[in-house]
């Protein structure tokens, strides 16, 4: 299993994730998209309109699935607190990294030059969508690893490897603080 220093290299390691967040009238809600760090913190942009924005200004509790780039998946959960960045200062520079990430996997990278070149326009995207970043302040985490193997055997041994298997002995995932 991670340990607490392991869970936090994954989150920096990894770029994409699903964000959960407390609808008003339902259930939870759950968004996919591109994320960065900054320091401790978990950075998504968004719209001001847009629900997880509304969500996170009446209840600051929402959580990020971070899953890795392997198949079959692993993922870490981080459960916190989150605000809302307005500062388009901030907004921006969080974007570019967002963006960076986003770009890193689909194989379409930038230079800084590009970038600085490109500041104004935008800006004025950002302000146009009226964009804003949230802002995740970690809590604690749950981390579930994959069954990796080709064969039902190698997935048998991976398990077997992860603690003891039995009738409710089976260690599937662990939780932990930040």
């Amino acid at each position: 299993m991670m340990d607490q220093a392991e869970r936090r290299q994954f989150v920096r390691e990894n770029r994409f994730c699903i964000w959960g967040y407390n609808r008003k009238n339902h259930g939870p809600a759950m968004t996919p998209g591109y994320y960065t760090m900054r320091d401790e913190e978990i950075c998504y942009v968004s719209m001001a309109a847009r629900a997880k924005t509304k969500a996170a200004l009446r209840d600051p509790r929402a959580s990020i699935c971070v899953i890795d780039e392997l198949r079959p998946p692993s993922y870490v959960q981080v459960f916190g607190k989150v605000r809302v960045e307005r500062d388009l200062d901030q907004v921006y520079d969080i974007f570019l990294r967002v963006i960076e990430n986003e770009m890193i996997v689909e194989g379409n990278t930038y230079s800084d030059e590009e970038a600085a070149a490109k500041k104004a326009e935008t800006m004025d995207f950002l302000r146009r969508e009226d964009r804003i970043a949230l802002i995740l302040t970690p809590e604690s985490t749950f981390f579930s690893p994959a069954t990796r193997g080709n064969t039902l055997e190698e997935k048998y041994e991976f398990r077997s490897s992860l603690g003891e298997i039995g009738e409710g002995k089976v260690r599937v995932g662990s939780a932990m603080p930040w």
